[in-house]
């Protein structure tokens, strides 16, 4: 389940506490485990939240950081070393009752440590990270999801097109950002430029919602779960500032606070709005074919006969005011994934169906999605999955799966995924992970264990990457029970992750 995260992807936060980390990320000297070996170009650093820095690159002699070089040129560990050092782990009370687990080594594929590794288990928040190889199977990750303003359907209305972007700002874009790329008064500019150029300084604001309809909370979710923030309404529009914590739960309607948020940026600029966001949607005359996942066109989009037509925009009625676009699919996956945010997981999921003309409720979304991993040539045997964030108690995996998907981003057959992936949450330094591997017996997983962490009640887990003591990259996977409760479960699987990166395990 999602907890509140003090930095965003590549935050200043992240930077000021390990100045130089994501260069040497792009140059291999940090735990980058997705390549395995030198690659050719500098590995792209995490897409920042704010402005970039320029970072230089210290010396790993006088640095004094916890990371070492990581490739193929490692001693691989074995099988026998691996399951001596994590046998003590295993047996931790904190994971009394028998864990899954899966450990192979990230450049071969060569299975190190299978315990009960095709047995299904609830596999909590690591769901998302088969949900993103499938979302990512299904659609580009350079995808930007457009927000866009027309003219219709009558002569003294314009419309507000939900076009997927859950992370809007509402002030201006910021370019360099996840959270916030694009920003409500940029479209406000560009509407209200629109709106004097033909005399027009009053009009009605409608909405027109009908892009991946859904139901917004799971079946088979605890009706407590909104209310207390552990996730927002599922929705396809939404404030950045808005993003439901346990701390803070989400609006009761995020697509009407990005209408209101909207109204209230064109009246800064002089155009005086009333809306109606129960009248928004436009007619199916006016609904012609808009791409959601780029600039509007000239030229209708055909889109899968079963799915819900997007309002669009070739001539008036229907003109462009204006429009803004996301941050690429990836980044928005990647941030789900660091920050284990529910909604933006369902949010993408959904978006990923309903682009494929599927059916868009929980199951059906979830079903789609097992499909396309299955299409990457991944078993999907044993697997059972209601909804693409994690939260269903009704959601098995087994942890072989979760590690087939972990080595298809770490062989590169699926380039998004491993992008999503290498910026995973990192011990002791970044979302999930940010309180974690900072006691003594687990502070050598600090900076070198990448994972996705999971947590239900009487559940807990992780699955990401680590780097050996010789330098050998690793992929892992851990299902447990937690009987004694999450604080010593979490702290046992930090000893797991802890000890795989400080034994070389020959």
């Amino acid at each position: 389940m999602r907890r509140r995260t003090k930095l965003a992807l590549g935050a200043v936060g992240v930077v000021s506490l390990m100045t130089g980390y994501a260069v040497l990320d792009a140059y291999d000297l940090v735990p980058g485990i997705l390549t395995v070996a030198p690659p050719p170009t500098p590995t792209p650093a995490p897409v920042p939240t704010a402005k970039g820095t320029s970072l230089a690159l210290p010396s790993l002699a006088t640095s004094g950081m916890p990371f070492r070089p990581a490739g193929a040129e490692g001693r691989l560990p074995s099988p026998a070393g691996v399951a001596a050092a994590l046998a003590p782990v295993l047996a931790d009370p904190g994971l009394a009752g028998g864990s899954g687990v899966a450990v192979r080594d990230a450049v071969t594929g060569t299975h190190l440590l299978d315990i009960a590794s095709d047995v299904p288990r609830i596999p909590a928040s690591t769901t998302k990270l088969l949900s993103a190889a499938g979302i990512l199977a299904s659609v580009s990750p350079a995808t930007t999801l457009a927000t866009t303003v027309v003219d219709g359907p009558t002569p003294d209305r314009i419309t507000l097109l939900a076009g997927g972007d859950t992370l809007l700002n509402p002030g201006a874009g910021q370019p360099d950002s996840i959270a916030g790329h694009a920003g409500l008064a940029d479209l406000a500019e560009q509407v209200a430029i629109q709106l004097k150029v033909a005399g027009r300084t009053a009009v009605v604001l409608g909405v027109d919602r009908s892009y991946a309809p859904g139901p917004r909370s799971a079946p088979t979710w605890p009706g407590d779960y909104i209310a207390t923030g552990i996730s927002g309404h599922i929705d396809v529009l939404g404030l950045s500032t808005s993003r439901s914590t346990p701390e803070r739960p989400m609006t009761a309607d995020p697509v009407i606070e990005v209408a209101s948020a909207l109204s209230a940026r064109l009246g800064e600029r002089g155009i005086a709005v009333t809306l109606d966001v129960a009248g928004g949607a436009l007619p199916p005359s006016a609904a012609t074919g808009v791409p959601p996942d780029g600039p509007p066109t000239t030229s209708p989009t055909t889109r899968p006969p079963s799915a819900t037509p997007i309002a669009t925009l070739t001539a008036t009625p229907g003109r462009v005011l204006g429009s803004v676009q996301s941050a690429a699919l990836v980044d928005q996956l990647a941030l789900a994934l660091i920050d284990s945010d529910n909604a933006l997981t369902e949010s993408l999921a959904r978006q990923a169906a309903f682009r494929a003309g599927r059916a868009t409720d929980f199951a059906s979304t979830a079903a789609y999605l097992l499909e396309q991993v299955r299409g990457l040539g991944v078993d999907v045997t044993g697997a059972v999955t209601v909804d693409a964030s994690g939260l269903s108690r009704a959601n098995t995996l087994p942890p072989r799966l979760l590690a087939d998907v972990l080595m298809l981003a770490a062989s590169g057959r699926s380039p998004g995924l491993g992008s999503a992936v290498e910026r995973l949450a990192v011990g002791g330094l970044s979302g999930t992970l940010t309180d974690r591997f900072t006691e003594p017996a687990t502070s050598a997983g600090a900076g070198i264990v990448r994972a996705k962490t999971g947590t239900l009640t009487g559940v807990s887990a992780l699955a990401g990457t680590v780097v050996t003591a010789d330098g050998r990259p690793l992929v892992f996977v851990v299902l447990a029970p937690s009987p004694r409760g999450t604080p010593a479960a979490r702290a046992a699987l930090d000893r797991f992750g802890a000890t795989l990166a400080s034994c070389g395990c020959a």
